[in-house]
């Protein structure tokens, strides 16, 4: 459901010529709290709130979700609604790599599979390998 309203909150940013960028990212952000604050007092009596508590949580709403909210709302002036959620498919691969950097943790399996099919789906997506093949790059 995550990523259907996400995927329809693009088409809609592109279908009224919402700008994105700290404004957009803000309005939606406090409109994100408020929906999340009835199940966060819920469901946070028993964490003990300390200041690795609290550094934790504030790394994981800074770095994924407001940069990454501030990215796509940014990429959706540039480009189109589809290639903007194609290329967001490559989160995978950037936890992949943050996971091995900080945590030396090793892609296994079929990982290396689902990487290159993600990375081909972007490729495509975006019309990299129109000039390959001489056609005209799409708009």
């Amino acid at each position: 459901m995550a990523g259907a309203g996400y995927g329809a909150f693009s088409v809609l940013v592109k279908k009224f010529c919402l700008n994105g960028g700290l404004r957009l990212t803000r309005a939606v952000m406090w409109g994100g709290a408020a929906f999340l604050l009835i199940p966060f007092v819920q469901h946070t009596q028993g964490i003990i709130w300390n200041a690795a508590t609290v550094a934790a949580l504030s790394g994981l709403v800074l770095l994924p979700t407001v940069l990454g909210f501030y990215c796509t709302t940014k990429a959706l002036n540039a480009l189109s609604a589809a290639q903007v959620q194609v290329s967001e498919l490559s989160e995978p691969l950037f936890a992949a790599l943050l996971a091995w950097l900080l945590l030396g943790e090793l892609p296994q399996g079929g990982f290396w599979a689902g990487a290159g099919c993600i990375v081909l789906g972007i490729a495509l997506m975006n019309g990299l390998f129109d000039a390959c093949v001489g056609r005209k790059k799409r708009r």
